[in-house]
């Protein structure tokens, strides 16, 4: 009965874990050169103007919602900026996160201009926004963009919604294709009260070198809550990727060494048998798999 119990919660890890992101990694040829490319695209949402004491400006700007764009994809956006008067210097950021779960990071460092009407939006404001960096396949991006927000007309604070455009540059690193087998061990453990696994042992990788591996799986059988994967080269190098159910695979996050500020995202496949004790309980197994995806490096190797 244990055998046919930890077969059962076994069996469908290799399917939940089998998650495809679409045809890119056939696709992606191994270079790490910038690639310019022009931006262009709108934005609808809701906003507040408030006061905030630590905002000595005007006050609080701040707009949330979704956008759409030729070159940075569709999905959601929130911006918030300590407003200073037009030709005065505002300050705050912007993050707009694709459909697939990668992040645009971008920054508001300059003056604030009253913008030209659009056809949505009679008012807008203009707001100078310098890219520097994200997640996924914009680790590393660099750009500026012009932002049309909405130039309400309410007394702070006070709350609207309106719609807006964006347009500029953004120069983006090419994704490397990666492939790793892994061989390795493990056993069931919790997972903030969860049923999940643990596993470690050795990998090989057509370019994260090689050495060894720990895989952390979160709410087994499926559909996964989250996870962990780790690699530590030869050479004590370390790439760490999360498991983010929104982007439906592991998401590259952090390096050391010569994959500081690696960025990518990771599909893992594994194939587990139990190990079981004579005439006991099966409490463990081995494992073997596979790891397809992509990886962004800031600096060429």
């Amino acid at each position: 009965m244990a055998m046919q119990t930890v077969r059962r919660a076994i069996a469908p890890v290799a399917a939940v874990l089998a998650i495809a992101i679409g045809g890119v990694v056939g696709s992606i040829a191994p270079a790490t050169a910038a690639t310019a490319k022009t931006v262009s695209g709108g934005l609808s949402g809701h906003g507040a103007l408030s006061n905030d004491p630590s905002c000595t400006a005007v006050g609080v700007y701040s707009l949330a919602g979704k956008y759409h764009s030729d070159t940075l994809g569709h999905g959601t956006y929130q911006l918030r900026m300590c407003e200073n008067v037009p030709g005065s210097e505002s300050t705050g950021t912007l993050e707009m996160v694709t459909s697939n779960g990668s992040l645009v990071h971008a920054v508001i460092d300059g003056s604030l201009q009253v913008g030209p009407s659009i056809p949505t939006q009679p008012q807008t404001l203009q707001v100078p926004v310098t890219i520097v960096g994200g997640t996924q396949r914009f680790t590393g991006a660099t750009g500026s963009l012009n932002v049309l927000v909405p130039f309400p007309s309410c007394t702070r604070p006070c709350k609207f919604q309106g719609n807006g455009a964006f347009g500029g540059g953004v120069a983006m690193l090419t994704p490397t294709s990666v492939t790793a087998t892994l061989t390795g061990q493990g056993n069931f453990t919790g997972c903030s009260g969860e049923t999940s696994s643990f596993s470690t042992g050795t990998y090989t990788s057509n370019r994260l070198a090689g050495g060894t591996y720990t895989l952390t799986l979160c709410g087994l059988p499926g559909p996964l809550t989250g996870g962990d994967l780790s690699f530590q080269t030869t050479a004590g190098e370390k790439i760490h990727a999360s498991y983010r159910p929104s982007a439906g695979a592991f998401v590259v996050d952090s390096g050391t060494q010569r994959f500081t500020g690696i960025g990518g995202r990771l599909t893992v496949s594994v194939t587990r048998t139990p190990v079981c004790d004579p005439g006991g309980p099966c409490l463990g197994f081995t494992e073997t798999g596979t790891v397809t995806g992509f990886v962004v490096e800031p600096l060429a190797q």
